[in-house]
């Protein structure tokens, strides 16, 4: 007895996979209707689809021999002062000036005569991580640009440099570390004369003593440090570029191969999805024809 009711209390327990497998069949099967309906269409409808894939080739060909040649180029910024939020935000500017062809206002901006920016198609920020070992650059970022024609590129590459650099919350940045560091310096270069003057006293009363040592060192440690922030002080800058832009050879675009691979691939599928409509359209004619036939067909009562 017990027996049997061991047996009927596993089988309650059981779940039962079959619905699942058979959902999972059912969409398995959906898929592979639609790829081979697909292959139909495509068989059926191969020239419609191989025309208008021809035809979107060859507007890739005659736009790469009459666009104009655009150039892309990369610099990596850092700055020791200013964080990248705010970098961002200053290249920002830059690049819905540039995105709304404003170029009276990025002229005013980068203070670069108005030809030139006309040639700017393109300012974007892009974020960059640099290696632990890499602290000391500050927090470096890059700029994209895309631009016309290669050789305004150093020009660019000054204006677009002096305008992060005196971005006028950036020069009260720069004021402010300036003052700190002169500051510092003072104080530390005072702190080295008194320093010496109490050890001359020492060792001229007492000799060279252990105490003269440790003041020797102390002064040291101080020079090194009124030397950094002297140095700091000398090369106090909010930006500075890592890398320059490059001016490459080839343009970016047009480029032949790449745009005509592009432009085949929405032709391909543009050509598939007006022979689909086309097939639609198709049966449903023939449906209606067909409902109309067996209509006739009926007998009037």
């Amino acid at each position: 007895m017990s027996q049997t009711n061991n047996s009927n209390h596993t089988s309650e327990n059981e779940v039962n996979l079959t619905p699942l497998f058979l959902f999972i069949k059912r969409k398995f099967d959906q898929i592979g209707n639609r790829i081979v309906y697909s292959f139909k269409i495509v068989e059926k409808y191969f020239f419609l689809i191989a025309t208008i894939t021809a035809i979107f080739i060859g507007l890739s060909v005659v736009n790469y021999f009459t666009a104009t040649p655009t150039y892309h180029s990369t610099a990596i910024f850092t700055s020791n002062l200013l964080s990248n939020h705010y970098s961002e935000s200053f290249i920002n500017e830059l690049r819905w000036l540039a995105k709304e062809k404003d170029y009276n206002e990025l002229s005013r901006l980068l203070q670069m005569n108005l030809e030139d920016v006309k040639k700017i198609k393109k300012v974007e920020y892009e974020g960059f991580t640099a290696s632990s070992k890499d602290t000391i650059i500050g927090t470096p970022f890059k700029i994209n640009v895309l631009i016309k024609d290669n050789s305004i590129l150093d020009t660019l590459q000054y204006k677009i440099h002096n305008y992060l650099e005196n971005n006028p919350y950036a020069i009260k940045r720069r004021q402010a570390k300036k003052a700190t560091l002169i500051d510092f310096a003072a104080v530390v270069h005072k702190e080295i004369i008194e320093l010496d003057s109490i050890k001359r006293v020492v060792s001229l009363k007492s000799g060279f003593t252990s105490s003269s040592l440790a003041s020797y060192s102390k002064i040291l440690t101080m020079c090194n440090e009124r030397l950094r922030a002297m140095e700091q002080l000398a090369l106090l800058k909010n930006y500075d570029v890592l890398q320059e832009f490059t001016a490459y050879r080839k343009p970016y675009s047009p480029r032949l191969l790449r745009d005509a691979v592009e432009y085949g691939f929405i032709g391909g599928v543009f050509g598939f999805f007006l022979a689909l409509y086309k097939e639609r359209k198709r049966n449903k004619e023939e449906e209606k024809i067909y409902a109309e036939q067996e209509k006739e067909k009926e007998p009037i009562a």
